[in-house]
């Protein structure tokens, strides 16, 4: 999925087809990301600050207080569903 910008068309594909992971750089663009394709996606209102990934298959990092910037909000990628990208494609 090199450089995929159908990112949410393929990994529905792969899960309505039984698949539970996809391997792929589609989203960072660099190194290589499991995502899993079962796993509850948090919505982007919800995530305080941090690095995400959206199910669009864009990603970003939300800023926020420096109170919650930790080497552990910074390591972690979460996995949203509702970016600022999908409203603004959407509305």
């Amino acid at each position: 999925m090199r450089h995929c910008t159908h990112f949410r068309e393929y990994a529905e594909k792969l899960s309505q087809a039984g698949a539970n992971r996809l391997f792929t750089n589609a989203r960072w663009g660099m190194g290589v990301e499991c995502v899993d394709l079962i796993a509850p996606r948090q919505a982007y209102a919800q995530l305080s600050l941090g690095w995400y990934a959206c199910w669009c298959g864009k990603t970003g990092f939300k800023p926020g207080l420096a109170d919650d910037l930790t080497c552990a909000a910074l390591e972690h990628d979460h996995q949203v569903s509702d970016c600022p990208a999908c409203c603004q494609k959407y509305h």
